[in-house]
């Protein structure tokens, strides 16, 4: 614990000084944005409030504040912005994306409706209305929002933990929770979560996902059944036991539409590489046939399985199709009000996970296709995802994101802004109106092509190797880990061990504040270096450390250990320590548990004779380290912004006393037994006979106890 009583020498502070120090020793806590705003107001250049550093709130608080109904509008309807530089080209792109986007999400909302256990309906329906919703609230222009594989998987984990009968209904529930979550988080303004998830971990937990994808469209693929696990091993043991099972004419289809899918995939990035989307028409037109493949396939299929469904009673030619009739959602969630209830309290934690992974894994998304261009708000994208989860609950929907599969048709096919997103629910639901009847026919082994085919993108096999080469262990180490538990144990305890993962290397980084030994250069003893940059010398008896970063409650347990380590490693090489300076420039904020520290590691130095000098402190660390009563057990006066080489000088003649301390303890103690030698002691008495007498010395001060004209000092 610390003191009690205030130092009689802080008691001299004024009012207005002490209130400065309120705050663990930080001057504000504000950003360099708010404080340049807050500097704009001061000199009357704005009216405005400066709402944070989140581009919505900003606009949207100018926007109160000056009661234009106008701007008030656009922050809440950002889609509608687009009309201020919109052109026919413009116009032109986003019609042609919003087509094949609305066209490709017939056969990628069957698919990932297979992946999450639930009726092929429900992928369907989760391509409707979460788009449009989306669309009208984004600040991304190039999202497209609808299923997703990697949530699919995730929601799998939820609703297998229920009858088949109950799967579309409890889809529906972690929709609604996750929308709620979404939204809860975008009042309260907490979008910089994506921040605490390093790029390796998230990338990793992703190509793992893709894994247990694939892994769980291989039944599909060569015609056997068999209920999906979230475990990847588990998965590839069931497919083993049941290949027998297969049906050749499945496994024939499936390699046909593969070959085709993986070619059109392959001849479309090299036309991307090339710039082709920007080139002539005829480049452009078979870019867009390339990135319809998918469409194409799977129609075809579906003609094909229809014809041989009523022209041949064999059922050996038949695929497995679908079988079910898609008509437009009608509003509501089953189930009586107590069961939704019950059900809801039982989904809550499994939904707030995949809340936050959908929110990150689009953020993510949405901040590189911006890359510069325009602003992406976090906090709009909170709202924006958090309505479209919520209203397509309503509208039969599964849990919706931003999947990279339909953002990477929606990009390629030329989409400029959300209008895509509007254009592509129309023509949703004029398929849904008119073409119904046509999905019974649309095989399994179609729309498992297509999962595979399209998430091979999302496999991120880069990153480990630019991580190897750079040299980047730590974070290699952190990619495979979560790659491996993913694949393992499934996504929900995969994404759980990742974000410890995370969490665990931010504790490691801060744990330690990053510390820098001083020496001096061996051609000028005026001049400082770091220790560990050649031509540089050790002090005499004195250890100079520049701490750069704060002291806290994290990092103070290992600094003073370090601290301490630094006396008993010194005492083993037979190299004696007699001062200790903290250069604390950097230092821009300490709490309490940083100043107790302080204190107890000058009490474990005083024990071993080492004094400890603080040097550089900020004004406002140095108000509050007085305040709190601890210095008065240390061996100097507290310098305010006093240049660490006055302090190092002092250090030195603090180190030079002390070490002639020790040579004239060790002279009388040799004199001691020079005595009980009578030999020695003859010789020993004619030596000092024969010495010249001087004058005594008088007694040197050393520079911490004169009075400092041009330093402040208390």
């Amino acid at each position: 614990m610390g003191p009690k009583t205030l130092d009689p020498e802080a008691r001299q502070l004024s009012g207005d000084e002490r209130t400065i120090t309120v705050g663990y020793g930080h001057r504000n806590q504000k950003s360099a944005r708010a404080q340049l705003w807050s500097k704009y107001k001061e000199l009357d250049l704005t009216e405005g409030k400066f709402g944070g550093d989140d581009p919505w709130v900003n606009y949207f608080s100018w926007a109160w504040g000056n009661k234009n109904c106008g701007a008030l509008l656009l922050a809440l309807f950002p889609a509608l912005g687009i009309y201020k530089d919109y052109k026919v080209s413009t116009l032109l792109k986003d019609l042609v994306a919003g087509l094949i986007v609305g066209a490709s999400s017939v056969p990628l909302g069957f698919a990932h409706a297979l992946i999450a256990g639930v009726s092929p309906k429900v992928g369907l329906f989760t391509c409707f209305v979460p788009c449009l919703v989306y669309g009208v609230f984004a600040s991304s222009k190039h999202l497209s929002h609808g299923t997703d594989a990697t949530i699919a998987l995730m929601t799998q984990g939820v609703v297998n933990q229920y009858d088949e009968s109950e799967r579309d209904q409890i889809s529906q529930i972690v929709a609604l929770i996750i929308g709620i979550t979404l939204v809860i988080l975008g009042v309260l303004r907490i979008d910089y979560i994506i921040h605490y998830i390093s790029r390796p971990i998230l990338s990793g937990f992703i190509s793992g996902s893709t894994v247990l994808v694939i892994l769980s469209q291989l039944k599909y693929l060569v015609g056997t059944n068999y209920d999906s696990s979230v475990f990847g091993c588990v998965n590839f043991v069931k497919l083993w036991i049941h290949i027998t099972e297969g049906r050749w004419i499945t496994f024939g289809a499936s390699c046909i539409m593969l070959s085709i899918l993986v070619l059109a995939a392959y001849s479309k990035s090299k036309l991307l590489d090339r710039r082709m989307d920007e080139g002539p028409i005829l480049c452009r037109f078979v870019l867009g046939v390339l990135t319809s493949m998918p469409l194409v396939v799977s129609t075809v299929a579906t003609i094909i399985n229809w014809v041989m469904h009523t022209r041949s009673s064999n059922h050996d030619y038949h695929l497995n199709a679908i079988g079910e009739k898609t008509e437009l959602p009608s509003p509501g969630i089953g189930g009586t009000e107590e069961a939704v209830v019950d059900l809801i309290q039982e989904i809550v934690p499994q939904a707030i996970i995949i809340a936050l992974m959908s929110y990150i894994s689009s953020m993510s998304m949405a901040l590189g296709y911006a890359s510069g261009k325009y602003e992406v708000s976090g906090m709009q994208e909170l709202l924006a995802m958090g309505y479209a989860s919520m209203i397509g609950a309503w509208f039969g929907c599964m849990p919706p994101s931003s999947g990279l599969s339909r953002t990477a048709i929606s990009t390629s096919a030329g989409q400029q802004t959300q209008l895509t997103s509007v254009i592509s629910f129309g023509f949703l639901a004029l398929i849904l109106g008119t073409m119904n009847k046509f999905f019974i026919y649309m095989p399994y082994c179609a729309l498992a092509s297509i999962v595979v085919v399209s998430s091979t993108v999302l496999f991120d096999y880069t990153t480990p190797i630019w991580l190897y080469r750079i040299g980047a262990m730590e974070d290699l180490a952190a990619y495979m880990f979560a790659l491996i538990s993913t694949v393992a144990l499934g996504p929900t305890y995969g994404l759980f061990l990742s974000v410890g993962c995370s969490l665990l290397m931010i504790i490691q980084r801060i744990s330690l504040p990053r510390m820098t030994v001083l020496a001096k250069q061996a051609t000028d003893d005026e001049q400082f270096m770091a220790l560990e940059q050649q031509g540089s010398v050790m002090f005499d008896g004195v250890v100079v450390i520049n701490v750069v970063d704060s002291l806290f409650f994290g990092n103070a347990g290992r600094f003073k250990n370090n601290i301490h380590h630094i006396i008993a490693d010194a005492k083993k090489v037979d190299k004696k320590v007699h001062v200790i300076v903290l250069d604390m420039e950097s230092v821009i904020s300490l709490d309490s548990t940083g100043l107790t520290t302080l204190q107890e590691l000058n009490l474990l130095l005083l024990q071993q004779d080492v004094t400890l000098l603080l040097a550089g402190l900020q004004k406002q660390v140095f108000k509050f380290v007085t305040l709190s009563g601890i210095t008065r057990g240390f061996q100097q006066h507290l310098h305010l912004n006093t240049p660490v080489d006055i302090i190092i000088k002092s250090a030195q003649q603090i180190a030079h006393t002390k070490h002639a301390t020790v040579d004239q303890d060790i002279e009388v103690d040799s004199r001691h037994e020079d005595m009980q030698n009578p030999v020695r002691a003859r010789l020993s008495h004619q030596e000092l006979s024969l010495a010249p007498k001087q004058d005594p010395a008088p007694p040197e001060h050393t520079m911490l106890e004169q009075p400092a004209e041009n330093h402040s000092m208390i």
